[in-house]
């Protein structure tokens, strides 16, 4: 903000625009910032900790800095509220639905979540993550059918490489948001965790919706693996452009003669 005040540019500004992960069901349109909505947000929170949080103290800090600029929030709950119905309710049984729960979008934290509960389930209470299970391999297959080809990349990264990565986060000052102290508390689930996903793997890499496991230690080489297969998965598709045949082109003549005169 100190480089916005240093920059000849800052009185021609309009407003300041921020992008919110979560707008929850009643925030989906960009809209002005108003006391209400940060309020809202703020509820919104324990929904989406990795992101609200930090997004309302930069839009608060913007706000005690420029009071009298408006501030604009545009929601990635957008991208999902136009969602089909049957997308917005697969895999979530109803009686959840009836409490107020829904899908805002595909992501891979959907599969995140199932490994974060699997790990800590015991044998009798697993019935109901396969039969997840089943419900996510019929949305997708349902999906395939209708014309949307799923591609799912697993970045396998190891144990050493996590904690690699965590203290280049600690030690990097712009990074730090990225780390949190569960992250910690987590990795003393490895071995759950670990047979969590080969189960949830094997349950849902089909034909129509693969699962590709890709050696991500090396993050370039994690990208040219992912790169290639979406290539060949592209070249499958056969697209092209269409191609014009004579008789359009003498149609496209007359209408261009058309609109000469």
């Amino acid at each position: 903000m100190d480089w916005l005040d240093e920059r000849s540019e800052r009185d021609a500004l309009a407003a300041i625009g921020h992008r919110i992960v979560h707008g929850g069901p009643k925030y989906f349109r960009p809209q002005r910032i108003t006391p209400s909505m940060v309020e809202e947000l703020h509820r919104l929170s324990p929904f989406d900790p990795d992101h609200l949080p930090e997004e309302i103290i930069i839009t608060e800090a913007f706000h005690r800095r420029f009071p009298d600029l408006p501030q604009v929030a545009c929601f990635d709950t957008a991208f999902h509220h136009d969602m089909p119905r049957v997308a917005q309710m697969l895999p979530i049984p109803r009686r959840y639905e009836a409490q107020g729960v829904r899908r805002y979008g595909f992501h891979r934290l959907s599969y995140a979540f199932l490994m974060q509960e699997l790990a800590r389930l015991g044998d009798d209470e697993r019935n109901i993550w396969k039969e997840r299970y089943r419900s996510i391999v019929d949305l997708e297959n349902h999906l395939y059918r209708n014309g949307t080809r799923i591609l799912k990349f697993f970045l396998h990264l190891s144990k050493n490489e996590q904690r690699k990565r965590f203290l280049e986060r600690i030690d990097e000052p712009t990074n730090n948001w990225t780390f949190s102290l569960a992250d910690i508390h987590e990795r003393k689930y490895w071995k759950d965790y670990t047979n969590a996903y080969e189960e949830c793997l094997r349950a849902t890499s089909t034909h129509n919706a693969p699962w590709y496991i890709v050696p991500a230690d090396d993050k370039e080489n994690a990208r040219l693996i992912v790169s290639r297969i979406v290539i060949q998965a592209l070249k499958k598709l056969k697209m092209a452009f269409p191609e014009t045949t004579p008789k359009r082109r003498r149609e496209l003549k007359s209408i261009g003669a058309r609109l000469a005169r």
